[in-house]
């Protein structure tokens, strides 16, 4: 792997790890991402509207 290649490796890894406010409280980027894939899958199935995360730069 290159060195560009494992520097952006490292700075993705290292944004999914920050903290944002969600639901009313303070979550990691990844968890945030888990809850909206399981909301998506929720609206696919017609189980429920869905209102996307949006997160600031």
């Amino acid at each position: 792997m290159n060195t560009t290649r494992r520097e952006v490796a490292r700075r993705v890894l290292e944004r999914l790890d920050d903290v944002e406010a969600y639901g009313g409280k303070k979550h990691k980027l990844r968890a945030i991402i888990q809850q909206q894939a399981r909301l998506v899958a929720g609206f696919v199935r017609g189980e429920a509207r869905y209102r996307p995360f949006i997160g600031k730069w």
